[in-house]
This record gives structure tokens, sequence and C-alpha cells, in this order.
């Protein structure tokens, strides 16, 4: 899908109604299923969230800049990795802006994310991981296992596609509790985040 040089442009089909999709970017028990191993959210305009997404010290940080449930969210995304994360180039990255649309499409939803601001060395990993991560998605919010994440793992070092030993273990959540106030829980998860 064509777009401007610094952006990244996916378009999906998911076989489910758009408020059941929207809470797989709000929700942090939905978003462990399909985008990242840990995440604290406060998903409120001006609210912030910190994800692990592959659990290895792939940190990715921003700010909830517009949410209007269940048709379109928007948000700050920066890559925060030290240095034990597979992708230490990002260590400099930039902040770019996530915008998500939801649309009814007959049954389902016709999702469509634009990714802008995104420095040339990391349009590719990040064009390769929006391709993985929304393919998880669809299965997910489908009322289908997406299964573990193949580039999800504990061990630090390992490439995207390459497999740690055994399954990831609990995961660690936070949910709202009231406007600004967080709590912080670890839970085990079922993978279909319900």
């Amino acid at each position: 899908m064509p777009g401007q040089p610094d952006e990244i442009i996916r378009e999906i089909r998911i076989a489910a109604r758009p408020e059941d999709v929207f809470p797989y970017f709000t929700d942090p028990a939905k978003l462990i299923v399909w985008k990242a191993a840990t995440a604290e959210l406060d998903a409120r305009p001006g609210g912030q969230f910190h994800m692990d997404v592959t659990g290895r010290g792939d940190v990715a940080t921003g700010e909830y800049l517009d949410i209007d449930p269940p048709r379109r969210i928007r948000f700050s995304w920066h890559w925060d990795n030290g240095s034990t994360g597979s992708h230490p180039a990002r260590e400099g990255s930039s902040f770019s802006v996530v915008e998500v649309t939801l649309a009814p499409d007959g049954d389902g939803t016709l999702l469509r994310l634009v990714h802008r601001g995104i420095a040339g060395p990391d349009q590719d990993a990040s064009a390769a991981g929006w391709a993985h991560y929304l393919a998880r998605l669809e299965c997910a919010a489908a009322g289908r296992d997406p299964g573990p994440d193949p580039w999800a793992g504990s061990q630090p070092g390992l490439l995207p596609g390459q497999r740690p030993g055994p399954g990831p273990g609990p995961r660690s959540v936070s949910w709202p509790i009231e406007a600004g106030a967080r709590s912080q829980r670890t839970a085990e998860t079922d993978r279909t985040g319900r």
C-alpha cells in the first residue's frame, strides 16, 4: 500500500465488530495476547503506555493522543530499549505516530493502520513487525488463539523468529483503577486474553 516515504500503511479485515476489536489496543490483558509480553497502559488522551514487545527488552513507550471508541485511536510510539534488547540500534530512535481506524465491514471490521514518522533504518523492521503483529491481532480479535509469539522470549539477544526455550511464563499487566491512577498486577493469562 503506497504512502509517504516515512510511513507504513497496513489494512486488514477482522471477523469481529469494531467494538470487539478496539479493546485490543486499550486493555492490557488483550494487548499481551497479540502484541506484547508485558504492558502498562493508561488508555485515555494524555495517558502513557509502556510495553515490552518481546519480553527481551524491546520496550516501546508512548502517549495516547486521541481515543474515539470504537472508531479511532492515535498514539505516539518510541523504542526505548537499552543495550539488552534485540534492536540496540533503536536506542536513539525518534518518536513516531500510529493511527488506527476501525470501520464496520459487513459482519467484521476493516482495520487501517498508518505509522508515520519512521526513520529510514527502522522502516523495514517496523513494516515486518506490523505485518507480524496485525496477523496475530486478526486471529485474537476473531476469537482464535494466535498461539505463542515466535518473536517473544526471555533470552536476550534472540533475533525475531528465533525460538527461546519453553514458552513464556507469567505476563505483567496493569489496569487503570481511575483516571491518573494505575495498579500493576502479575497475572497468568490464557492465550485468548479472556
